[in-house]
């Protein structure tokens, strides 16, 4: 399964909110087109598409990426799970709505499912879209990008590779540095700003009377 790499909502600004915003509100209208623009087969385990629809669905394999980041980094599962009727038998089994869009039919699911979650990525999108305009004004909110994006940086590496990046970064040794960046990173904001205010050397002398030295 496609891995998530994009950051999630709580940890964006406004430029970039404002982009999922318009990204999803372009992928919630290609999904409503081109179900517009099918009819059920045979059976209704298929869809006939005409010429809008397959247009439409050309764009819809561009986004795919895209809208699954984007929806999850909101915090919204685009899983559901299948229950095969009765008649027909089977497992049951969970089927991921945005890469499996072209096999509705066969899942029986409905379009509406994946168009109500990609509404409510957008609600959440919204909803911290003010919190997204104070993250912008704040020059700490870039600190820590910069920061995020050094801790970050091996594991991503690793997923270019091939490796399973988002489960090392996951793992005690992914936390373990991030802290150590998080932490350096901290202290040497904090020296930068002491530097600035003309502090600095108060504050190395307050230290080294704390240690002893």
């Amino acid at each position: 399964m496609h891995e998530v790499t994009m950051r999630a909502y709580k940890h964006i600004g406004v430029i970039e909110n404002n982009r999922r915003l318009d990204f999803l509100s372009r992928y919630r209208n290609d999904v409503v087109e081109y179900f517009n623009h099918c009819t059920s087969g045979y059976l209704g385990t298929s869809w006939t598409e005409d010429d809008t629809a397959r247009e439409v669905r050309r764009r819809i394999n561009l986004e795919t990426d895209e809208a699954y980041d984007v929806i999850h980094a909101a915090g919204i599962s685009t899983t559901m799970t299948y229950t095969p009727p009765p008649m027909i038998g089977g497992y049951i089994q969970n089927v991921e709505l945005v890469h499996n869009i072209f096999n509705f039919a066969h899942f029986d699911l409905s379009p509406q499912a994946l168009i109500d979650m990609a509404e409510r990525a957008v609600g959440v999108y919204q909803r911290n879209h003010g919190a997204a305009v104070i993250r912008t004004l704040n020059p700490f909110f870039y600190i820590g990008l910069a920061l995020d994006a050094i801790a970050r940086s091996p594991f991503l590496l690793a997923t270019r590779l091939g490796l399973p990046g988002g489960r090392l970064e996951s793992s005690v040794l992914g936390v373990v540095v991030r802290l150590v960046v998080y932490l350096a990173g901290a202290i040497a904001s904090a020296l930068a700003i002491l530097g600035f205010l003309g502090y600095l050397d108060e504050a190395r002398a307050a230290v080294s009377r704390w240690l002893g030295i």
